[in-house]
């Protein structure tokens, strides 16, 4: 939820950076490490969600998605960036990821129940001293 408006702020970030090499290396840098959170934390609501016969058809349906949207971005990112400009496409970018941001509290929480290793591990993290 929150990684959403966190990269909102570093497109919106190129815009400004733009000219400067190092700044957009930082910036670019600051983005892949705000999604190594964020795709395994959304992939890991789908058992949450679907049951268990389900699982590989859902895991499938994310991955095809998540990488489709990689492809179709990288795509049509040259004829936006040819018809408009470069602070649109970041800019474009910057809003969608804000809507998202915003959406996401729509969504229900999704809290689930703690196993016997998950209890066993609450337990003695508990209990250290």
């Amino acid at each position: 939820m929150i990684i959403n408006l966190l990269l909102a702020f570093c497109f919106l970030s190129l815009i400004i950076f733009k000219g400067s090499f190092s700044a957009i290396l930082a910036v670019v840098f600051l983005v892949n490490s705000l999604v190594q959170f964020y795709v395994p934390a959304e992939s890991s609501a789908i058992p949450l969600i679907c049951k268990k016969n389900q699982l590989l058809s859902a895991n499938s349906l994310f991955s095809i998605t998540l990488f489709g949207a990689f492809l179709a971005g990288f795509g049509i990112a040259g004829p936006i960036i040819n018809t408009f400009s470069i602070d649109y496409l970041f800019g474009f970018g910057a809003a969608l990821l804000f809507l998202g941001f915003l959406l996401s509290f729509l969504f229900p929480s999704i809290k689930s129940e703690l196993d016997f290793s998950g209890k066993k591990l609450v337990s003695a993290l508990e209990n250290r001293k």
